[in-house]
């Protein structure tokens, strides 16, 4: 033991950091920050006159309140010290300082960690001359500080190097306690190189020492030192930069670090046994809100671990278990002593309820204030869990084959009737219980029941297992019902059968849309060929008699002595009214190019060639995209043909072509304001009106509607729908 160890037993040591700080002008405390508390809150422990001075009062009333008596607002300084006690950090600032009857306007203020605390030094920068006293005098202060401290302190004088940066540390002083650590004496480090006396480890102490004079700013950091000569395994480090050097302090936390260590070493080991233990385990707080979830616990509940986190644990009982696990942590909490363990009926997140044997103990804090519950819960109830989720899913089954739109019979190995759904009830015309023992065969159309026979055996004889057909059952009051389905052979685990599932579906819909569209194909054929026979006798009756009548005209104007303008007269207007009229027979017949213009320009042409100058033609094109190929040709076949009996029957001056469109349909509306009529007469089926019925049966067959609304003397509007898409067209 050397003489300054004797020493340090003998008398106690004067700590002149205090002292300096008694007496000191600037305004110094050492705070604590308060758990617990809602909201950012620091204790005083001790302050100086200065700093009661501050606040006008006295030291005794200071030390010991709270930061938030003087200040319940907070403020930027609050911020500095949170910020500094949460990353162990030194703040530095400046703010503005305005209490009531003060002449201080602008405070300068340091914090710096000092274990558990933090010294607060708050400087009046309100006079400059004032403020460049007070930095001298805390320079000094920290200079004798360094001298006078019970921890290990030295002063460094930084190596600039030609970047600008640290790249060496001078020592000017260390103190007694430093030499002790460093096993020297002040002549022997007196005026050397840091990376002199300690090769091993000084790079690791230049870096902070760099970021500290760089930015002027205190730097509080641990560093492993066990390495180097230092007699110490870890030591905390505080660093204030002054005018031109730096001065470190430092103190042993080796102890503390090894406890640190030793409990991360205990925490990973119990968390490892946390997130692997196959029960499922927990933490909650007083108010049984999850704070940690193992994997285990996760899956008892049926909901991933990150998701658990805020929830309720009552959220996971059953109804009947929460008013008694309420009371069961009341008096937990009242007593101290966790509730006995016992059989809890727990609620997984889909709903399943099962049972667990759970066990509860309290959990403290640091400072022995109950926080929460652990929990740890085994399942009990495996076998009755699945039981559970097997006639839950087989509820769930059932609902979906009992409510199926498809037709659903099982039956058993002979062919017998064991169950029916819904719709096979409503296909059948008989309920479940007449059907049941029934022989599945009585169900079919006497022509089809070879044909099922066949197909029975073959699932019999396992040379198949699906046998797909259409064919027709027996509705109870004598109804063909048309259906096509499958039968699937249900086998045991050695192959034999052991019943048919029957899988169909009433297709009367599409019997009943196959005949119509036979039907509608057959009509548009015959309106066709009516159609074709009605542009030859227009060809026959119109073109071919004038020209026929024009040609003895113009024999007879040959054999005449001298002109007849008459005549001649005649010719033209006989010429004219042929070429109109091969003219609109051309327009009948040839394919309009609707890719190219689109198919409101196109109809608008044909408007205006067919009805002439006199009738004034109105496009409104809305339609967002132009339809698709065959559509567009669906729609203008439609739309010309009512375009063509404007022209021959409406005699209107005006005719409206409207184009619009909605998310299903393309529509086009054609209105005239001529002479109108009845539309029932214009759907006749009369040879006059083949044009009229044509259209509304090409719209029909394609999906579509045509559809007239008309009043004598009151125009005629011709209302057209087509999908966006369709099968094709004639």
């Amino acid at each position: 033991m050397t003489d300054a160890d004797r020493r340090d037993e003998r008398e106690p040591v004067i700590d002149f950091v205090a002292v300096l700080g008694a007496v000191s002008l600037d305004a110094l405390l050492v705070l604590a920050p308060l758990p617990g508390t809602d909201e950012p809150d620091f204790r005083v422990h001790w302050a100086n006159e200065a700093a009661a001075g501050f606040l006008g009062t006295t030291t005794d009333i200071l030390i010991g309140s709270r930061y938030r008596t003087w200040f319940p607002r907070g403020g930027r300084l609050l911020d500095s010290l949170t910020m500094a006690s949460r990353r162990g950090e030194a703040q530095r600032g400046a703010i503005d300082y305005e209490p009531d009857e003060s002449p201080i306007s602008r405070i300068e203020y340091r914090i710096v960690p000092a274990g558990d605390h933090l010294a607060l030094s708050v400087v009046d920068r309100s006079d400059a001359r004032r403020a460049t006293e007070l930095a001298a005098r805390l320079e000094t202060m920290h200079r004798l500080g360094a001298e006078y401290s019970t921890a290990a302190a030295a002063i460094f004088r930084p190596v600039i190097g030609p970047d600008g940066s640290v790249v060496d540390l001078i020592w000017e002083y260390v103190n007694e306690r430093a030499m002790r650590y460093l096993g020297r004496s002040a002549a022997e480090t007196s005026g050397r190189r840091l990376t002199e006396l300690i090769p091993l480890g000084a790079e690791q102490f230049l870096r902070p020492a760099e970021q500290c004079w760089r930015h002027q700013e205190a730097l509080a950091f641990d560093l492993d030192v066990s390495e180097t000569p230092i007699s110490a395994e870890w030591l905390r480090f505080h660093l204030v930069p002054l005018a031109d050097v730096v001065i470190a302090h430092a103190i042993d936390i080796s102890g503390a670090r090894l406890e640190e260590m030793a409990l991360r070493t205990s925490e990973q080991r119990y968390r490892s046994l946390f997130e692997t233990a196959n029960e499922g385990i927990a933490l909650v707080d007083r108010q049984g809100r999850f704070l940690l979830v193992n994997v285990a616990m996760a899956g008892l509940l049926g909901v991933e671990s990150g998701a658990l986190i805020g929830r309720e644990l009552l959220d996971f009982l059953d109804e009947s278990e929460r008013e008694r696990v309420v009371a069961e942590a009341a008096e937990a909490t009242e007593t101290g002593v966790a509730s006995p363990r016992r059989q809890v009926r727990f609620r997984s997140a889909d709903g399943t309820r099962w049972w667990g044997f759970a066990a509860t103990s309290l959990v403290h804090d640091a400072s022995g204030q109950h926080t929460g519950f652990e929990v740890m819960v085994v399942d009990v109830d495996a076998e009755f869990e699945l039981e559970l989720a097997l006639r839950q899913r087989e509820a769930q089954y059932r609902a979906v084959v009992d409510n199926a739109h498809a037709i659903i019979v099982l039956t058993d190995a002979a062919g017998t009737i064991e169950f029916v759904n819904h719709e096979a009830e409503r296909v059948f015309g008989r309920s479940v219980e007449e059907l049941a023992g029934r022989p599945s065969l009585e169900l079919y159309a006497e022509e089809d029941r070879a044909a099922i026979v066949g197909d029975f055996r073959a699932l019999v004889a396992g040379s198949t297992d699906l046998q797909r057909r259409r064919f027709v059952v027996i509705h109870r009051d004598g109804t063909r019902v048309p259906c096509v389905g499958s039968a699937v052979a249900l086998r045991g685990g050695s192959g034999v059968l052991d019943g048919v599932v029957l899988v169909g579906a009433d297709i009367t819909a599409v019997v009943e849309q196959e005949h119509a569209r036979r039907e509608l194909s057959a009509a548009l054929a015959v309106a066709e060929q009516r159609e074709r026979t009605r542009l030859a006798s227009d060809l026959h009756d119109g073109p071919v008699q004038r020209l026929a009548a024009l040609s003895m005209r113009l024999g007879a104007y040959g054999r005449a002595a001298a002109p007849d303008p008459a005549l001649i007269e005649a010719a033209e207007v006989t010429v004219r009214e042929t070429i109109t009229e091969l003219r609109t027979l051309m327009f009948q017949l040839t394919p309009p190019d609707l890719e190219g213009h689109g198919v409101g320009f196109v109809l608008a042409d044909r408007a205006t060639k067919l009805l002439g100058p006199d009738c004034a033609i109105l496009l409104d094109e809305r339609w967002e995209h132009a339809p698709d190929a065959a559509v567009a040709q669906a729609l203008f076949r439609v739309a010309h043909e009512a375009i063509v009996n404007v022209a021959k029957h409406a005699q209107a001056d005006e005719l409206r072509i409207s184009l619009h469109q909605t998310v299903t349909d393309y529509l086009i509306e054609i209105i005239d304001n001529g002479i109108g009529g009845d539309p029932k007469h214009f759907e006749a089926r009369s040879p006059e009106h083949l044009g009229v019925r044509g259209m509304i049966d090409r719209a029909r067959q394609v999906g579509g509607r045509c559809e007239i609304e008309s009043e004598p003397g009151r125009g005629t509007t011709v209302f057209i729908r087509m999908p966006v898409a369709i099968g094709g067209t004639d």
